[in-house]
């Protein structure tokens, strides 16, 4: 080997050495440009949620359909339920529970003075039955988790058939 080779050895892995520092310093400075373009498209797309959010705030009362407001006794239980603008002319509805299993009274109020009452039968803390201002009796029937799937009537007819789906 002459002198020449030797030197060319010697400085190839210092040659390379250089090469990767001067790509991974580009390579990070890319890396540092390209967080930084995702740190401002994902504060531009948290802006835009917002505005979104915010005009949604925006509602005006004519668009509310229907508030709730409930109140309930020491032990947790609702005692009562006022539900606003039931009807075109903006009528309310108070219904006010009765917590006594195995059935729970329920009588209702709507502000044009109609009254009615419904009593919920529970077996073993499961919803059977209920018996409407009428007098007229409706059976639940649960499906093998507990969820009520069928209501028939007192001739056992359908009145009611829910079905349920998965939550995605």
């Amino acid at each position: 080997m002459n002198q020449t080779q030797i030197q060319t050895k010697r400085f190839t892995p210092i040659f390379l050495i250089v090469i990767l520092l001067t790509f991974s310093i580009s390579a990070q400075e890319n890396s540092e440009e390209l967080t930084e373009k995702a740190i401002g498209q994902t504060e531009e797309i948290i802006k835009e949620e917002t505005q979104i959010e915010e005009s949604n705030k925006e509602i005006t009362s004519e668009q509310i359909s229907q508030i709730e407001d409930s109140e309930n006794n020491h032990e947790g239980q609702r005692i009562k339920k006022t539900t606003y603008n039931i009807d075109s002319n903006k009528n309310n509805l108070s219904s006010y529970y009765i917590n006594s299993r195995p059935a729970d009274f329920i009588h209702n109020r709507i502000t044009n003075g109609t009254i009615y009452n419904e009593t919920y039968i529970y077996l073993y803390d499961k919803l059977i039955a209920r018996i409407d201002n009428d007098n007229r009796k409706f059976f639940y029937h649960p499906d093998h988790l507990g969820s009520t799937t069928l209501v028939t009537n007192e001739s056992g007819a359908v009145v009611e058939n829910i079905s349920y789906l998965p939550f995605v």
